[in-house]
């Protein structure tokens, strides 16, 4: 069971490594080289290190044990997550018209990970209150204009300075993420509940299992000792038939030559009795002859 158990949760990890390798970083490096070189938006070199950072932290979030590291990780996602989306503003206002969708998705990200992590739910507050923070200083840098100007790259911001939206941004970030942290626990705890009871059942699949392969043991044992008592039954049998089948030919060889002694002497006896015919019948011939002198006279 804790050997199953060990691999799979090795398994886990090499899937997760995989996914955030083979997906993860080549589309993030992929998406920073075609604003790099495609769209020739001079994003500063530390853009590159801080997504390097950002996809370390996704791997290393589910790993950590001390809750002090786990907490300096997390508010340092934060931070460098806050870092790329100011980086990437200016082109993310021009394809996505506002940065609130990918504040919002970039911090419900590690507001829904703090419930599988080992901190306690009071932490929620916390992080939600910096998560809040820095959604909120971001979307005043894109309403002031605070954010990196790239020689030869224009910035559509039409929302600069509008109040309306800076106000609709700012309620829809803190409520949006309230609203999440708030029943994402709810939600996880009934997950959580499923997931036991799948665990419950799966261990009672594998008791289970390892019972009927305890059984098919035994029973195997004892075909295989019944197949070998019965191979000396049948070897048993065997040399048994063997020792009939030559007391039999010899009898039989016994029996034949009998037979053939037999044989011999009912010859012998005919030829004796035919000889004894014939002397008989001589014998008569030569008293009829003797009858016939005898009258004549």
């Amino acid at each position: 069971m804790k050997e199953s158990s060990s691999k799979e949760e090795f398994s886990k990890q090499i899937l997760i490594f995989w996914r955030i390798v083979v997906f993860g970083a080549p589309v993030l490096f992929l998406l920073l080289l075609i604003i790099r070189f495609i769209l020739k938006i001079p994003v500063s070199n530390w853009v590159f290190l801080g997504s390097i950072y950002f996809l370390f932290s996704i791997y290393l979030l589910p790993r950590i044990k001390s809750s002090l590291i786990l907490a300096f990780v997390i508010i340092s996602g934060m931070i460098v997550s806050a870092l790329l989306i100011y980086f990437f503003m200016p082109p993310l206002i021009n394809f996505l018209g506002s940065i609130l969708l990918a504040t919002i998705t970039v911090y419900i990200f590690f507001i829904g990970n703090i419930f599988n992590l080992s901190l306690g739910r009071g932490s929620i507050y916390f992080f939600l209150i910096i998560s809040s923070l820095l959604s909120s200083l971001l979307l005043l840098c894109q309403y002031f204009g605070w954010y990196p100007r790239y020689s030869g790259y224009l910035v559509y911001n039409h929302y600069l300075k509008d109040n309306p939206h800076l106000f609709f941004s700012l309620l829809m970030v803190t409520g949006g993420l309230s609203f999440f942290a708030f029943h994402i626990d709810t939600l996880l705890s009934v997950l959580r509940d499923k997931i036991e009871e799948l665990n419950k059942t799966r261990s009672e699949l594998l008791e289970t299992n390892s019972g009927l392969e305890g059984k098919v043991r035994e029973r195997t044992s004892e075909l295989e000792e019944a197949k070998t008592v019965l191979e000396v039954k049948v070897q048993a049998r065997t040399r048994e038939l063997a020792g009939l089948t030559e007391g039999l030919e010899q009898e039989v060889k016994e029996r034949t030559k009998e037979l053939q002694k037999n044989v011999e002497d009912l010859e012998k006896f005919n030829k004796l009795t035919f000889g004894r015919e014939l002397k008989m019948k001589e014998l008569k011939e030569h008293i009829e002859n003797l009858k016939k002198t005898i009258q004549s006279r």
